[in-house]
């Protein structure tokens, strides 16, 4: 498929051409972080914004973008301890701070996408994928990024940022890119982990978080957004109230299946099942008094108000089946045998009073325990051929590794 993003047109003689040297770059933003942090923010910005603007050739625009992607993680936590938890409406040095972080962040993903826009248009790919996924990595890291500086300003996300993270996304996922991981990357991230990451906090209204509650949502994701799948096949009904669907060609963001409405072109589904169960097991340690995640208080109202988030998250993600929400995980193995003489023959083992043991019974079928209530089990067969079970019958369960 051919990767179409938003991207400004390129001057091949600017009126005014910008410093494009990597030699001369590196020291003037050495130079530029001893100002005061918003306005070297400013100043870099601008620059990149002019940079992205040029014809350069791929190496030199690959080398100015690295650079400068190293000063805005410089500059990124300082301006936003300026805006983050001033208040709104913003205005002085906080509503400046807000402006270049993401100005700056938006530059940075232009630059980015400029790049992987002439990767994607080679025939040939001397070097593998080995750029290319570290480009489409780069380039949902600055998206992110983008999304985050604008939830924490309570700005509107800039215009095409939703189209191009749905591109970039479809792209990889058409060139099976998107669960290869960046290897000199320090996170074991793959495109898809970044991605589900961005839709899951735009689908946790992100505009309505408490101060300080987005950098905890940020950080639950990092750690259990692997419970989200992405699927291009519609579901089926059982996981209707877990799905979001991801509207790839539209400049929106992904929104939840039961709100209705249908869109033009392709779309994906976001499955959130798995990630609301691990949710509903966490409030519920929380309500027995279990500890609380690292960077949380433990103090009475520091803990209320982390499982009030938690409860949020959940009535945003996905509602599970009510069925669902009395039933305790379990990973325990057990032996299942179906059908009345089956039943009768191995539930005590070989009775006292039958001197010969009937043949050619069933043998004992392996199963997984899903999870489980006081009325009754999930299993799952895990023998290499499952055993027929029809409705109506009778089976008896024996916890493996027990004669009894």
């Amino acid at each position: 498929m051919a990767l179409a993003l938003s991207l400004p047109s390129l001057e091949s003689r600017p009126a005014h051409p910008p410093e494009t040297r990597p030699a001369r770059i590196q020291p003037w933003l050495d130079e530029t972080l001893k100002r005061d942090p918003i306005e070297a923010a400013g100043i870099v910005g601008d620059a990149l914004a002019a940079t992205n603007r040029v014809s350069l050739s791929e190496s030199k625009r690959l080398q100015l973008a690295d650079k400068f992607y190293t000063t805005a993680l410089v500059l990124w936590p300082i301006l936003e301890r300026h805006f983050s938890r001033a208040a709104h409406p913003l205005s002085g040095e906080a509503l400046e701070a807000a402006k270049s972080s993401l100005i700056l962040a938006a530059e940075l993903a232009t630059s980015y996408k400029h790049l992987l826009s002439q990767e994607a248009d080679k025939r040939i790919l001397l070097g593998g994928n080995r750029l290319m996924v570290a480009l489409i990595h780069r380039c949902l890291q600055c998206t992110t990024r983008v999304l985050i500086n604008s939830y924490l300003s309570y700005a509107p996300v800039p215009a095409r940022t939703w189209h191009d993270a749905h591109a970039i996304y479809a792209f990889a996922r058409e060139r099976g890119l998107h669960l290869t991981a960046v290897p000199t990357d320090n996170s074991d991230a793959t495109p898809e982990r970044l991605y589900v990451q961005s839709l899951l906090l735009a689908l946790a209204n992100p505009y309505g978080f408490l101060p300080g509650q987005l950098g905890q949502v940020i950080r639950y994701l990092q750690e259990y957004s692997q419970w989200t799948k992405i699927t291009d096949v519609a579901p089926v009904h059982r996981l209707a109230k877990a799905v979001a669907i991801v509207p790839v060609g539209h400049d929106f963001p992904p929104f939840s299946a039961n709100k209705g409405g249908n869109i033009d072109g392709s779309k994906l589904f976001l499955l959130t099942f798995d990630l609301a169960f691990q949710i509903q097991e966490q409030l519920r340690a929380l309500e027995a008094g279990g500890s609380v995640p690292t960077g949380v208080g433990t103090d009475p109202a520091s803990v209320a108000q982390y499982t009030a988030l938690l409860r949020r998250l959940l009535r945003q993600w996905a509602i599970p089946p009510a069925r669902q929400f009395n039933r305790l995980p379990s990973r325990a193995r057990v032996v299942m045998c179906a059908g009345l003489p089956a039943v009768w023959q191995y539930s005590r083992g070989t009775h006292a009073n039958v001197t010969n043991a009937p043949t050619g019974l069933p043998p004992m079928q392996s199963c997984q325990v899903i999870n489980h209530t006081p009325a009754g089990y999930a299993l799952r067969q895990i023998d290499a051929s499952n055993a027929p079970l029809r409705i109506g019958d009778l089976i008896a369960l024996r916890v493996e590794g027990r004669n009894t």
